[in-house]
């Protein structure tokens, strides 16, 4: 797994050794992994970033930070789910979209997503904000102009993941914001490099 699950372009080669090498009834591990959005406030801390700065003014990237679970202002919505045992033909170019329920009103700063995978029946690797942190950390898709929101508003939210063109391992990802409490469509392009 890689960060926002599939950077790194990782899955393709363990679905190719899994069809390869795994015995009948035998086990993938991790079997399923989820990728989830919420709308976040504030700003994040990563004490091994030196770019805050450079990520307030806008800048294109998205951000791999430790993000604090008390700045989610809306529902958290699963935007996909894989199951490893037996997907085939995996890309990582998905599109997905969800409907944010605003909890509190507060200034929407940007998007949170982490991922959640099943390593047995009653055990997950869970990389959110409420979790021990891990390596992983969350990924911060900051909007260049904040957004008021009211408790009960609903934001929908539009993810377009895919493959860079020169580099296949990392990610171009285009996010839509809208809703009646949005003036217009917000639309940002982000990647993950």
């Amino acid at each position: 797994m890689g960060y926002f699950l599939i950077f790194e372009n990782m899955l393709p080669s363990a679905l190719a050794v899994r069809d390869r090498c795994l015995a009948d009834g035998g086990q993938i591990i991790p079997s399923e992994a989820s990728l989830y959005i919420c709308g976040y406030t504030g700003d994040y801390y990563d004490p091994d970033s030196d770019s805050i700065e450079a990520n307030k003014a806008g800048v294109s990237e998205a951000v791999i930070a430790l993000l604090e679970e008390k700045n989610i202002i809306t529902k958290c919505e699963r935007m996909m789910t894989i199951d490893l045992r037996t997907v085939k033909n995996y890309t990582n170019d998905f599109r997905s979209v969800v409907q944010l329920s605003v909890l509190k009103g507060e200034q929407l700063s940007g998007l949170c997503s982490w991922f959640n995978c099943k390593l047995t029946p009653t055990s997950n690797l869970d990389t959110s904000p409420s979790s021990k942190p891990t390596h992983w950390k969350q990924t911060f898709f900051p909007l260049k102009n904040k957004i008021a929101l009211k408790e009960n508003d609903t934001i929908e939210v539009e993810v377009h993941a895919r493959p860079q063109v020169v580099n296949h391992r990392a990610l171009d990802i285009t996010i839509r914001v809208r809703g009646a409490a949005i003036s217009e469509e917000i639309i940002e392009e982000y990647k993950i490099s």
